[in-house]
């Protein structure tokens, strides 16, 4: 600890403001320096200020602290700037007196005090409050009580010869605290209590060790022989229970063979009874394999005859498209002559309505845009045209092979009135012209949805040709 600076005001018989600071040039360069002075020279007040700041106590008297105050003053105050550790403090002790209610009742003393750290980052803000708390942390700070302080760092007059004649372990302690050696003292005191405990634990483990019996030699020996024996006996045990685990095994895998050979059993009789069930199918079956060359003429025939009306379908359904695009033509040929007419109009009107001539260029430019978009249409008129013209020659193909197959038919529809029951079989053939069918009605959908593709086109020019000229 190094005291810095003392400020006081109205201590003992020094009334006002008065400071002493040991921080000047001129004490550092001295470095050892002495108060001195004649008697009343205020030394001992300087003394007073310094430990009233700091513990709330004053070093001449045990009397209260409000008795520094001088005379017929109201407040008096005390502050003490020290370092400890390369950290500087500020305490700071005031007290004032108080105006009684009453009359015949006393002035009291109300003193209260502070303490602030001046290398902290807020220096205003106090880290201790009160007369009980600051000289608690600046003995925490300082590492010496008040009594410590009083007999090391400060001593009085007279005070000296009393720290002289101090007790041994007073002496000792104080001496500790202010030149740093009381860690030596810490580290003695954990170095016996570390051997303490060591020696409290070995004691333990030869008290533990005292109660062990130790094996003799043929004690040791027969407890091994014991050993092996034990050994021998569990391997033989181990041996017998992995026969038994074998035998077990092959008890089970014949149990399973001899379900499978049961169940095998059952399903020989199941198909007996079953294949004796279908003996009426089979002779069945015998008989209509003589049917079998008629059956393919038959299936020709029904064949033929589906692909008839679905030619007959499409013919119908490209003349209707026929006759749609035809009135989309129709109708594409009447928008057009309406917009020739505006055109002509809007060319009438061109000599009084100047403003206007660019929109009319603007017309034109789009009347002859769609009249190109008008020549795809009648294109796929001509491809539908070709396309009717060559169903209609299949339709004509598919009558001439109607016709040769017709005395095939009354062959065939009396050989059905005799094996009307046998009309299912051969489903094999029957499955191979429904496939051939399906990819006829699949290559039919591809040329409806291209129609219908074009007759979107067709329309949507329809109506962007039916759009009013403004």
């Amino acid at each position: 600890m190094k005291i810095l600076k003392v400020k006081f005001e109205n201590i003992n018989s020094f009334r006002g403001k008065h400071e002493v600071d040991f921080n000047t040039p001129e004490i550092k360069q001295q470095g050892i320096f002495t108060i001195t002075g004649p008697t009343g020279a205020g030394k001992t007040t300087i003394l007073d200020a310094i430990t009233v700041a700091l513990y709330n106590r004053v070093s001449r008297h045990d009397k209260d602290t409000e008795h520094i105050m001088s005379r017929h003053t109201k407040e008096c105050k005390s502050e003490v700037e020290f370092e400890v550790n390369g950290e500087q403090y500020r305490s700071v002790w005031s007290c004032y007196m108080t105006n009684p209610r009453k009359e015949d009742k006393q002035p009291e003393a109300k003193c209260d005090m502070d303490l602030y750290h001046l290398s902290g980052n807020d220096e205003k803000r106090a880290i201790a409050t009160k007369h009980t708390g600051v000289p608690t942390k600046i003995e925490e700070l300082i590492k010496l009580s008040y009594d410590q302080f009083t007999r090391s760092v400060l001593l009085a007059q007279g005070q000296f010869d009393a720290f002289l004649h101090a007790d041994t372990k007073v002496k000792s302690g104080l001496l500790e605290q202010i030149t740093g050696i009381d860690i030596y003292t810490k580290i003695g005191k954990f170095t016996h209590q570390k051997y303490t405990e060591q020696k409290a634990i070995l004691e333990g483990l030869e008290r533990e060790k005292s109660y062990l019996n130790l094996l003799s030699d043929e004690q040791l020996t027969q407890l091994l022989a014991n050993i092996d024996e034990i050994q021998q006996q569990k391997k033989q045990l181990e041996a017998n229970i992995n026969l038994q685990s074998e035998q077990l095994e092959l008890l089970r895998k014949i149990a399973q063979e001899q379900e499978a050979y049961t169940e095998h059993q059952t399903n020989y009789h199941n198909a007996q009874a079953h294949l004796a069930q279908l003996q009426p199918q089979i002779q069945r079956l015998e008989k209509h394999k003589n049917a079998l060359p008629l059956q393919k003429n038959l299936d020709e025939w029904k064949r033929i005859v589906g692909d008839i009306d679905d030619l007959n379908k499409k013919v119908k359904t490209a003349e209707t498209q026929h006759i749609a695009l035809n009135s989309s033509k129709q109708e594409l040929h009447t928008q057009l002559t309406s917009l020739q007419q505006k055109l002509a109009t809007c060319q009438t009107e061109q000599q009084t309505k100047e403003p206007i001539i660019a929109q009319i260029l603007r017309y034109e430019t789009q009347l002859a845009d769609k009249q190109l978009a008008l020549q795809p249409l009648q294109i796929t008129q001509k491809s539908l045209s070709a396309q009717i013209n060559t169903l209609k020659t299949q339709i004509e193909e598919q009558k001439k092979r109607f016709e040769q197959t017709q005395t095939q038919k009354q062959t065939l529809a009396n050989w059905l009135q005799q094996h009307i029951a046998d009309r299912d079989i051969n489903v094999q053939l029957i499955a191979t012209q429904l496939t051939a069918l399906n990819e006829t009605r699949q290559k039919y959908a591809e040329q409806t949805e291209i129609h219908k593709q074009q007759t979107e086109q067709a329309e949507n020019f329809a109506q962007k040709q039916a759009k009013p000229c403004h």
